[in-house]
């Protein structure tokens, strides 16, 4: 999934574009996305809301979602490498039958995949760094910890790992977008975290 999030005056409401090629019906549409704009909105005290458009209703086609993301036609969408056939041929090796096991060890084989082999394949797209927190403490004193939990990804993959700081942007998220329930220790800890998103 690709996306770009602006912070502006707090006051203000915020939509978040999501845009992407299944019916309004599939189990990506009901569950995953409409889940996570729903935390979005409950976490954010609704300073975020989503609105979600299905069925390419923005226009296009599917082989054209990535660019809208890249172009701004939309803030987020949700898309495979498969419907640009060619455009990515390296990671389109992810999508090969039974290549997939486990989700987790797929992503983190694909981000390595990515490093060694098909970083050109995405050279017009840069990195987010998105800081996360638990929802203990204010919406705002959470955004201020996010972005420097982000900031300091940024500094280690630049000092550390040569990755040029030009590609990398370091992004506050607040306690918006949960992995886990933030009522045990563990759900949490879980939630305190940093992505590394394609953009």
């Amino acid at each position: 999934m690709c996306g770009v999030f602006a912070t502006q005056a707090q006051a203000e409401t915020i939509t978040i574009k999501v845009h992407h090629f299944l019916n309004a019906n599939s189990v990506q549409h009901t569950k995953m996305l409409r889940g996570w704009c729903d935390n979005i909105a409950k976490d954010s005290a609704n300073r975020l809301q989503c609105q979600i458009f299905p069925s390419m209703q923005l226009g296009g086609t599917p082989a054209q979602l990535y660019d809208q993301a890249r172009d701004g036609v939309a803030d987020v969408v949700w898309t495979l490498p498969g419907y640009t056939a060619g455009r990515f041929p390296r990671v389109e090796v992810f999508e090969l039958p039974f290549t997939m096991t486990n989700a987790e060890a797929t992503s983190s084989a694909a981000w390595e995949y990515y490093e060694k082999h098909a970083k050109d394949e995405f050279k017009d797209t840069k990195i987010e760094i998105q800081g996360h927190t638990d929802n203990v403490g204010g919406f705002d004193s959470n955004m201020t910890l996010s972005k420097a939990r982000a900031a300091s990804v940024v500094d280690a993959l630049v000092k550390q790992h040569g990755i040029a700081a030009s590609r990398l942007m370091p992004h506050g998220a607040s306690s918006i977008a949960p992995v886990a329930t933030n009522r045990t220790d563990a759900g949490r800890a879980e939630n305190r975290r940093v992505e590394l998103v394609e953009m």
